[in-house]
């Protein structure tokens, strides 16, 4: 029987996870959690894996030259190479505003890529 250690991250606690059963995706078990979300991140760790991207982008701007932003959203773990590879391609010009979408629904996750700062010129 397979086993996976996880640290959680739903809450401060941090429980330390022990996931038994991983061959068997349906049939986890999950020791340690203190919470149910703890347990709902360790299947969901081990099921589907998922990331929020933060970076930054190439910005057009008299007065900045790298913009922040980030996904609104989590994406599958599988894709976050190609994401942060496409990302990696980018550059916009100002203004941009806060919030504002830069790529919607990038490749096909119903997530999207926005800014986080305000630049006006």
């Amino acid at each position: 029987m397979k086993n996976k250690e996880l640290v959680c991250i739903k809450c401060p606690r941090g429980c330390k996870l022990f996931i038994s059963n991983i061959e068997h995706p349906d049939q986890l078990i999950v020791e340690g959690n203190q919470c149910p979300r703890g347990e709902q991140y360790a299947v969901d760790e081990i099921v589907d894996p998922k990331r929020t991207i933060t970076a930054t982008i190439k910005l057009i701007s008299e007065t900045e030259r790298r913009l922040p932003i980030r996904t609104d959203g989590e994406i599958p773990k599988k894709l976050y190479k190609e994401i942060v590879d496409e990302i990696n391609k980018m550059k916009v010009k100002a203004p941009i505003k806060r919030g504002q979408v830069l790529v919607e629904n990038i490749k096909d996750t119903g997530v999207d890529l926005i800014s986080t700062k305000a630049v006006r010129k």
